[in-house]
């Protein structure tokens, strides 16, 4: 018989969930790994009479049951049970952890092992085939129908440790059969539910619910991997401070962060993970959350809310557009009566220069003119009095804002817990969120519109370290603080030397030029 053929490592000592396979028993026999790691086999059936050979099956399940029948214990019961009925074992084969759920109509995913102990059966050298019990042989109406068609006409025995035997070439046989497959896809039913009410209950408690690791997160779910939560934290508060997400994928993919999958980041994977809730230490069922989780957070509360805020309102926080060069969109041409703004181009030479959008008819060298504006705003930025000049929020108190917003939420909780006890019914549930809900959103939206209200959150007003913490600044947010607070226009002139005098700055707040 040709038996297919997968990518595999022969010959080596292999494990699947962490066990060490049992050596095949027959000599000159290796154990095959299929390229998904998940699954294996062996089969030599030498010189043995078909009649007395046997192969045993083995699937390893996520249910209960199955997190206790590692493959070990399944192939040495199976090798047990053939040498009580005087049958040599000529095969082996071992799928791990292949998620089988016919219920919702979907086709499931294929086992390799189980395929070609199929095409092994078929080639008529077996007489008996071997599994711990029914459900670690098949689960569901299609493996059962795939299994009948081989098994049937060979009239090949099925022995199980624990379920005793199954005749498939009889009616009574295969309606066992069938039974023992509708048997073991409620309990698959039932392994869900449990699983699914045990995840709801460890939201409710704030307790971590298990899944893949989370960005930021050790893979318990609750210590922080303090490289990715400084980068969480960090650019939390850039991304409010219209920080391209673009941008902050670069940088972490720059840093040699990944996701936690092993793929580098996109701006749109960035937005997933900056809007977490379980960031800002929630705990979450369905998308809701539910309760304050037992981790720490690793954004502060305020900072996710403005940030979900900006991110989540429709026509905002798309951060699509990211300037190349600081005056990108901000300076203004001086020859078309200051309302049109400058792009970033380069010349022939390669030199990147400030061209008039609409017309091209002016255009100086980006160097010298950013670096003039930046001495300007940076002299002016450092001085004493700046963190009081151009660091206010419009006199809004955040931690009072913070206050009302813990009130508002607990009040709605209460709400809940009166009518989880049925102590008020759906329409008074409904009466009494609508307003709080209301009451919540705005102070979200003034949790935002104060934190937006500077775009100089980045840089520490009033210092020596303005200097340093402006170049740190990407050039698309230091172009959002020139054109926040400066008017730059571009005045014409000719001449192969830059010069100053054609670079018109003045402050857009006339209170704060000093």
């Amino acid at each position: 018989m040709s038996v297919s053929k997968q990518p595999d490592s022969a010959g080596q000592a292999h494990k699947l969930r962490g066990e060490r396979l049992p050596e095949p028993l027959q000599p000159g026999a290796e154990w095959r790994l299929h390229s998904n790691g998940r699954s294996g086999w062996w089969y030599h059936p030498g010189g043995v009479d078909p009649s007395q050979a046997a192969v045993i099956s083995v699937r390893l399940s996520k249910d209960r049951e199955g997190a206790k029948l590692g493959p070990r214990t399944q192939i040495n019961d199976g090798r047990e049970l053939a040498a009580a009925k005087g049958l040599t074992v000529v095969g082996e084969f071992v799928d791990d952890d292949i998620p089988i759920s016919e219920s919702n109509g979907r086709t499931p995913k294929e086992r390799p092992a189980f395929k070609e102990m199929l095409t092994v059966l078929a080639s008529e050298r077996v007489g008996t085939l071997i599994a711990w019990h029914t459900d670690r042989l098949y689960r569901g109406f299609g493996e059962l129908d795939k299994l009948m068609k081989v098994c049937k006409p060979l009239e090949l025995p099925v022995l199980t440790v624990k379920s005793g035997e199954l005749d498939l070439a009889t009616a009574t046989g295969r309606l066992i059969a069938g039974i023992l497959a509708v048997v073991g896809m409620a309990e698959v039913e039932r392994a869900i539910e449990r699983i699914k009410a045990q995840k709801r209950q460890a939201a409710l408690d704030g307790q971590y619910q298990g899944g893949r690791r989370s960005f930021g997160f050790e893979p318990d779910g609750v210590t922080h991997r303090e490289a990715e939560a400084r980068a969480l934290r960090d650019d939390s508060k850039r991304a409010l401070a219209d920080v391209a997400l673009g941008q902050i994928s670069r940088e972490w993919n720059a840093q040699g962060l990944r996701t936690t999958g092993g793929k580098e980041f996109r701006a749109l994977e960035v937005r997933r993970i900056l809007l977490r809730p379980r960031n800002a230490g929630y705990s979450v069922y369905h998308g809701e959350i539910v309760n304050d989780a037992v981790w720490d957070p690793i954004v502060d509360r305020d900072t996710w809310t403005a940030l979900r805020a900006k991110l989540e309102t429709p026509g905002r926080g798309g951060n699509s557009f990211e300037r190349k060069y600081q005056g990108s969109g901000v300076y203004r041409c001086g020859k078309c009566s200051s309302v049109t703004y400058l792009s970033g181009a380069k010349r022939v030479d390669g030199t990147p220069i400030y061209k008039c959008r609409d017309t091209g008819h002016l255009s100086r060298a980006v160097e010298p003119v950013d670096d003039m504006v930046t001495k300007v705003i940076v002299k002016r930025l450092s001085l004493p009095d700046a963190a009081i000049t151009f660091g206010t929020h419009n006199g809004v108190d955040l931690s009072e804002l913070h206050t009302r917003r813990a009130a508002t939420q607990a009040r709605l909780d209460e709400l809940a817990e009166l009518f989880a006890a049925r102590h008020i019914d759906a329409s008074q549930l409904k009466a009494g969120s609508i307003p709080l809900r209301a009451e919540l959103e705005s102070i979200e939206q003034q949790q935002v519109a104060a934190r937006e209200e500077s775009v100089l959150a980045n840089l520490p007003l009033g210092t020596d370290g303005v200097w340093e913490a402006w170049k740190a600044c990407s050039p698309d947010v230091r172009g959002k603080m020139i054109d926040a607070l400066l008017t730059v226009t571009i005045l014409p002139g000719r001449g192969k030397y830059f010069d100053p005098s054609k670079v018109q700055i003045e402050w857009k707040d006339a209170a704060a030029a000093a």
